[in-house]
């Protein structure tokens, strides 16, 4: 991958990000779920404590950690998307279904940070799973709109 294609590929990664993080908090916010208690228990497995009493910058921590992940994962999709196009099945939703397996199923329960699946209520499992495919085709989107990220249909 030459340099010109790595550079276009973080910025777009960078936006659709961004993007892709706003879209998963306003799904969030519509259906009445939590957007910072796990990101709060992560950072506290993680050896940041996060205080009841919050001052400034540990009020963000959730929120920051939040959109680093999304940025993050846009990033990870985009360059494997440059190399290997099946992971833009169905506009991305693959990656998304991906990714919610790998932390909401595994992950977050292998650090106590949730429930296991199968103690976790399916309702609250489909809205989680439909947020994350929100998110994934929202980065497909983003990217497939500027062809500058080299993800193409």
């Amino acid at each position: 991958m030459g340099q010109v294609v790595v550079i276009n590929v973080v910025w777009v990664g960078f936006l659709a990000g961004l993007l892709a993080g706003l879209t998963k908090t306003g799904w969030s916010v519509t259906v009445g779920q939590s957007t910072t208690g796990v990101k709060e228990r992560l950072l506290k497995e993680l050896g940041v404590t996060v205080q009841p009493d919050r001052s400034d910058w540990q009020r963000f921590l959730p929120v920051l950690l939040h959109y680093l992940f999304s940025i993050f994962f846009a990033l990870f999709f985009i360059f494997w998307a440059n190399f290997d196009g099946q992971i833009t099945r169905g506009q991305g939703s693959l990656y998304g279904l991906l990714v919610f397996l790998c932390f909401e199923w595994v992950l977050y329960p292998l650090l106590r940070i949730q429930r296991p699946f199968w103690r976790r209520p399916i309702l609250e499992q489909g809205l989680s799973l439909a947020g994350y495919l929100l998110w994934a085709v929202t980065v497909y989107l983003v990217a497939l709109g500027l062809p500058a990220s080299g993800v193409f249909l």
